[in-house]
């Protein structure tokens, strides 16, 4: 069974766990501005309350339940680099760049070229070997990797 996992940016940071949807009427004890999502960390001792952290909404990003070549968690939103085997002539082995998307269900990778433009070749995640992936940031934290080099 995949693990089902959130991140969010909480102020300045990254908090992980069960996202939450509230209420369009639900303050609650966080101020007079609504907020859309929470997210609730999945440790807590016994008796102790479920801390909530207010997300950003559109830092949201849900973990695909892959990991890269490193060991690290792949979240909806990071920025990989992967290599892939291409017919051209003959089979060659290409490195290319792209970010974590959620579409119709599945996880893909949208490739982008050398100056941040968004290509035409998407992946789905799971056809890449995961030897051949590392992540390399994301896009919140670091848009500069769009850019390309």
């Amino acid at each position: 069974m995949r693990e089902i996992e959130f991140r969010g940016k909480s102020e300045d940071e990254w908090v992980y766990g069960m996202l939450l949807k509230t209420e369009d009427d639900d303050y609650g004890e966080h101020g007079k501005e609504h907020f859309n999502y929470l997210i609730q960390t999945e440790e807590n001792k016994e008796f102790e309350r479920n801390q909530y952290y207010i997300t950003n909404d559109s830092t949201i990003g849900q973990y695909t339940g892959l990991k890269d070549k490193n060991g690290n968690k792949i979240y909806e939103g990071d920025i990989i680099e992967f290599s892939y085997d291409a017919f051209v002539g003959n089979f060659d082995t290409f490195i290319a760049k792209g970010k974590i998307v959620f579409i119709d269900g599945a996880f893909y990778i949208e490739c982008f070229d050398n100056k941040g433009k968004t290509i035409d070749e998407i992946y789905l995640l799971y056809s890449i070997n995961l030897d051949d992936i590392e992540k390399v940031g994301n896009i919140y934290d670091n848009p500069e990797l769009l850019k390309g080099e």
